[in-house]
């Protein structure tokens, strides 16, 4: 039976989709079949270059989480596990995503609670700084009607990242907040959230590691905004490597407010779409080309957890993963 809470959290995504259709239809009216033209018309050869640079990311970061745990748990289990993942969060609103997600990992990747947050958390670390560099670098040659404000946003969180994946930086800011945890109960949340991170740290130890885990997030990141560009290019749009990475980047930073709608319907298609106006396309492009990027992107997310997640999970594997604990071997 449903509970309360999760009745609740379904009911607020449903309405936040009701809300952000609504202004996305005030401010451009599309019709049902202007939406069918723009996916019936689309490049087949982009479209496939599109889900080829998203299965290639899904392949490095399954890579990575095997590399962060000291090959403990198969590629094949994490790589299985992480397309499930990214399915569940895609479909799922609010934290619900998350939590079937950290299921998958324990049942299926040979990993216990514990580990699994620690992973997840410390992978959109490396993800955020790695994303956060590839904007400051794209907003240099890019023309951009927010130029200052995401030069601003990308360089604090840049900072932010690259502190809390410092050990020494991350144990003295958790021990802070446990500290401060008995008059400021609000502080609970992002003190588990850094002790999680300090956790997966366990497993990088030396500085080598960490630039080959930075590196893995940034050649991701890359294919990430290469597969953006390839549905731009198979909407028939012109758009550059540039445009695309801050569209990305808009897009991202955005999808970090705790604001989603179900299956993130609405609020995706707003993220897009100030994405793509804050790099010159007009609103009567950037609305539809909106609800086509969100189309595409949960398809490509389906075909892969399809023929590359469920045929490949495991019921059964040896665990080394004990008492959420993370050791190096």
């Amino acid at each position: 039976m449903i509970s309360k809470k999760t009745l609740f959290k379904i009911l607020l995504a449903l309405g936040v989709t009701v809300l952000f259709l609504l202004v996305l239809y005030r401010l451009q009216k599309i019709s049902l079949h202007e939406l069918w033209q723009l996916f019936t018309q689309a490049s087949p050869r982009f479209l496939l270059l599109g889900l080829a640079a998203v299965l290639l990311a899904n392949i490095i970061r399954g890579f990575r989480f095997h590399l962060l745990l000291r090959r403990r748990s198969t590629f094949r289990d994490l790589f299985a596990s992480n397309n499930v993942y990214n399915l569940t969060t895609a479909t799922f609103p609010g934290g619900l995503g998350e939590i079937f997600s950290v299921f998958i990992f324990q049942r299926y990747g040979a990993l216990n609670t514990g580990a699994a947050f620690s992973i997840i958390a410390l992978s959109r670390l490396f993800d955020l700084l790695s994303l956060s560099l590839l904007l400051m670098i794209a907003l240099c040659f890019c023309s951009c009607t927010l130029a200052r404000l995401l030069l601003g946003t990308s360089s604090l969180l840049a900072v932010l990242a690259f502190f809390l994946l410092i050990p020494r930086i991350n144990r003295f800011l958790v021990a802070r907040l446990i500290a401060l945890l008995p008059s400021r109960p609000a502080l609970q949340r992002p003190a588990k959230f850094l002790q999680e991170i300090q956790v997966a740290l366990a497993y990088v130890q030396d500085v080598r590691e960490w630039l080959i885990l930075f590196g893995l997030s940034g050649v991701m990141m890359t294919l990430n905004i290469l597969s953006l560009l390839m549905l731009l290019f198979a909407a028939g749009l012109e758009a550059s490597f540039g445009q695309a990475t801050v569209a990305f980047g808009v897009y991202a930073i955005l999808q970090l407010f705790p604001l989603h709608g179900l299956g993130g319907v609405g609020t995706q298609e707003a993220w897009w779409t100030l994405g793509l106006t804050s790099v010159g396309f007009p609103k009567e492009i950037a609305v539809p080309v909106s609800f086509f990027l969100h189309g595409m992107f949960y398809l490509y997310i389906l075909l892969i957890a399809l023929f590359f997640g469920f045929p490949w999970l495991r019921r059964e594997h040896p665990s080394e993963v004990k008492d959420g604990v993370l050791l190096p071997k």
